[in-house]
């Protein structure tokens, strides 16, 4: 009796797969040829990682050249010629079973279908080795053939985040840090030596706001270096107020400790009257290996009404009894530092002790100030008294 031969199997090559692309062909051009099997009925195509394998790398049946996938059926043209009893994952070889409709040269397309992808965002760059076997389900032996995928890693880019979205400052208050639950990820970078960190008004700043890195229980700043409490030196920082804060990074600067540095940025306004509204300060990273990620987040300035101040001399004024009205400083001064006008306000001036029944506080005109009725150009206090002389004390 003749023995029934084991399939031809042509394989070989080296494909390339890049990381966050679509899986890649194996072998394309791979050829399956049989002279004493019609079908391959009860055979098997098996597909593994045997060298520099991972556990993220995946073996698929890619959609390409006629074959598909409809659920664990492998079709082709839309017949069904397999099943997949395996799927490839890690160690886990990709398995197909085949049945009476799995004639060479569909198992040989099914072949060509055969995809190679890294899951995750870690791949290694080592080049795989993939063994391709087959088996017609007539012979007791099996084919089978070595093919190369080179990976080529992609440096995905730090991930900032603000869950807080939006917060608010008031006038006159401490510096206070913007999110204490701000985020920063890096799948694919232990650490973020020769990165940045880049604070920034996303726009011009207004006046008086200024950006600077807060002391928390992770994050001090000791001169120009900003430190971990459990990470030691994170960088070199300068800037802010209201230039752009920069941090230079260093080799213990890890995602980790940068989201809490992160979490230590803070804002406040130097103004006496801020502008009310909202500024989007922008965090952007870049990691050192050529991936940059930002975040903003909204900071509502909330301005406070300063009260207006009044001056007036200290040293005392004499009034004697028959004098005209005396002003009681000509000299003092009034000033609001954000408000432009009074108008709604109210200007009142009373004796504050020692007052005689017959003391009169009225409005003197002197200079350009004008009284007429009822209406004042402008107000100047003066002091009369009748019955008695005396220095008063003014408020």
């Amino acid at each position: 009796a003749i023995s029934n031969l084991p399939p031809e199997l042509g394989l070989g090559g080296v494909a390339v797969w890049q990381e966050m692309l679509p899986p890649v062909a194996v072998d394309p051009a791979a050829t399956v040829q049989d002279d004493d099997s019609d079908d391959f009925a009860g055979g098997e195509v098996r597909v593994a990682v045997i060298l520099n394998g991972s556990g993220d790398d995946r073996l698929t049946v890619n959609a390409v050249g006629g074959v598909a996938l409809s659920g664990s059926a492998v079709q082709v043209d839309g017949t069904t010629v397999g099943t997949v009893l395996s799927v490839g994952a890690g160690s886990t070889p990709l398995v197909i079973g085949l049945n009476a409709n799995a004639g060479p040269l569909l198992v040989q397309r099914v072949v060509r279908a055969v995809g190679f992808s890294v899951a995750g965002t870690k791949p290694t760059a080592d080049r795989r080795t993939i063994a391709v076997t087959v088996r017609d389900g007539d012979s007791p032996a099996a084919t089978t053939r070595t093919a190369a995928v080179d990976v080529v890693p992609v440096n995905s880019p730090p991930a900032l985040a603000f869950p807080r979205v939006a917060t608010a400052i008031s006038e006159g208050a401490p510096a206070q840090p913007l999110d204490d639950s701000a985020t920063c990820v890096d799948e694919d970078s232990d650490d973020l030596a020769g990165g940045r960190l880049t604070i920034a008004f996303a726009g011009a700043p207004e006046s008086g706001d200024l950006l600077t890195i807060a002391d928390t229980a992770a994050i001090a700043i000791a001169g120009d270096k900003v430190n971990h409490a459990t990470g030691g030196e994170l960088g070199t920082w300068s800037g802010g107020g209201a230039a752009d804060l920069v941090v230079d990074l260093g080799g213990s600067a890890t995602p980790e400790r940068i989201q809490d540095l992160l979490r230590a940025i803070a804002m406040h306004t130097a103004s006496e009257a801020p502008a009310a509204g909202t500024r989007i300060v922008r965090a952007t990273l870049t990691d050192g290996d050529g991936g940059s990620g930002s975040a903003d987040i909204g900071v509502y300035v909330a301005p406070i009404n300063d009260p207006p101040s009044v001056t007036i001399g200290a040293g005392a004024i004499t009034w004697r009894q028959g004098d005209a009205p005396k002003a009681i400083d000509p000299a003092a001064e009034v000033a609001d530092v954000d408000s432009g006008d009074f108008a709604g306000g109210r200007l009142t001036a009373s004796i504050a002790n020692g007052a005689d029944p017959g003391d009169r506080l009225s409005l003197a005109a002197t200079g350009d100030i004008a009284v007429a009725g009822a209406a004042i150009r402008v107000i100047a206090v003066g002091f009369a008294g009748v019955g008695g002389v005396g220095v008063r004390t003014r408020r």
